[in-house]
């Protein structure tokens, strides 16, 4: 069973696409390692890297269909 924050966050994710989505992941991750450790690259829909975590070196890259492909295959 979920937690009430693991529930939230699942919708709050599942709610979101294109740049909203992009825009919640780079909040958390600000909220997670702050300003001096992440760094937020430019938006931009070039399937490229989105943000990079300085104290990792490890390049983020995040992506929110538009839409689900597994309830395409459903219907």
């Amino acid at each position: 069973m979920n937690t009430p924050l693991q529930n939230r966050f699942k919708w709050q994710i599942e709610t979101l696409s294109g740049f909203d989505f992009q825009d919640f992941i780079v909040e958390m991750l600000l909220q997670k390692y702050g300003t001096t450790d992440f760094t937020v690259l430019r938006k931009k829909r070039n399937k490229g890297c989105d943000g990079i975590i300085n104290a990792e070196k490890r390049i983020i890259a995040y992506y929110a269909p538009e839409e689900d492909e597994c309830f395409k295959e459903l219907s």
